[in-house]
């Protein structure tokens, strides 16, 4: 089926081209603990090798930010390549075994004809991951239309107006 046409007989939960890349966020936050980490051992002069440790962290944090920022742009940009491209394979079927993720931070699931879909809002990994916690719907029940990877990384997620088929459809 191809892109355009995933939407017609659904309500669109989660759609990878209309997200924008705004993972921003994971390299000034790595920069952030490195001054706290760096701080805190330059002012604890007394224990020996603090201040280099301290300068070390900060060293790393510097060159890791930008890469880390980089590295989830890159993969966001790969995700939606691959599902504006019809790379992708379309699952259907009613939710099964759907646990909401807590605010312990545990990963929620659920399966999709025999397929296993894990989700986290701790997740920096592009894709759906609007769990019930962070305000996503409760998937329990529902018939639904993904298109995932082979890894199960959900690049589009719809909510299907009309019965399930009752086997996955299979690659695009």
């Amino acid at each position: 089926m191809p892109a355009a046409h995933l939407a017609a007989d659904a309500i669109v939960i989660f759609d990878i081209t209309r997200e924008p890349f705004d993972d921003w966020k994971s390299g000034p936050f790595l920069l952030m603990v490195a001054a706290i980490i760096a701080a805190i051992t330059w002012l604890a002069d007394e224990i020996p090798g603090a201040r280099i440790f301290g300068v070390c962290v900060a060293i790393v944090a510097i060159v890791a930010a930008p890469f880390t920022v980089y590295w989830n742009w890159r993969e966001h940009n790969r995700l939606r390549a691959l599902y504006t491209h019809g790379d992708y394979e379309l699952v259907e079927g009613v939710v099964s075994n759907f646990q909401p993720d807590d605010w312990r931070g545990s990963p929620q699931h659920f399966d999709v004809e025999g397929r296993r879909f894990v989700v986290s809002r701790l997740s920096h990994i592009p894709g759906f991951q609007n769990t019930v916690v962070a305000g996503g719907p409760n998937l329990s029940g529902q018939c639904v239309r993904i298109a995932a990877t082979p890894d199960n990384e959900i690049l589009w997620l719809g909510v299907l107006d009309a019965e399930c088929q009752t086997s996955a459809i299979g690659s695009q």
